[in-house]
């Protein structure tokens, strides 16, 4: 894993932008689906070796490239949701019906924390959530996350 950390903050040197580096390491290091991969590890010493870098612009980037790597679990959802068709949409139903009326808040909640977001994500675009809603929910969660280890470091 070291070795991998080592290659995004290669690729990071390479981009030579910290900001398009950090949008890079995030939106890579969320792709990867059931497979966690250290990116915040790589952010939190980007910022340590960039003390005097805008921490919000390089938060923003770090949680757009985070959020746009988790739709492809979503696309996953909505993709498998396709496959198995018709027959499963009793199962569809009562997972909505379980998430009930706050899927941006568990979105959020999954987003912002450690948590494998991927669980939720991915039954998400089973049930078709909105993927504006999600999207927003997901930015916002990421970018909390984001901000407190970059201000950490």
């Amino acid at each position: 894993m070291a070795d991998f950390a080592g290659w995004l903050l290669g690729l990071m040197r390479a981009v030579g932008n910290p900001y398009v580096g950090v949008f890079l390491i995030s939106l890579v290091g969320n792709l990867a689906v059931f497979f966690p991969i250290p990116y915040l590890l790589v952010v939190f010493t980007i910022a340590i070796e960039l003390a005097s870098i805008n921490i919000f612009l390089l938060t923003f980037f770090g949680a757009l490239g985070a959020t746009i790597g988790k739709f492809v679990s979503y696309g996953i959802g909505f993709g498998g949701r396709l496959t198995l068709g018709e027959k499963y949409k009793r199962r569809f139903d009562a997972l909505r019906k379980a998430l009930g009326g706050s899927p941006f808040v568990v979105v959020l909640a999954f987003a912002a924390t450690p948590l494998p977001d991927d669980l939720i994500f991915i039954p998400l675009g089973m049930i078709r959530y909105s993927p504006l809603k999600t999207f927003i929910a997901c930015l916002l969660g990421k970018f909390v996350l984001t901000f407190v280890v970059i201000w950490s470091a």
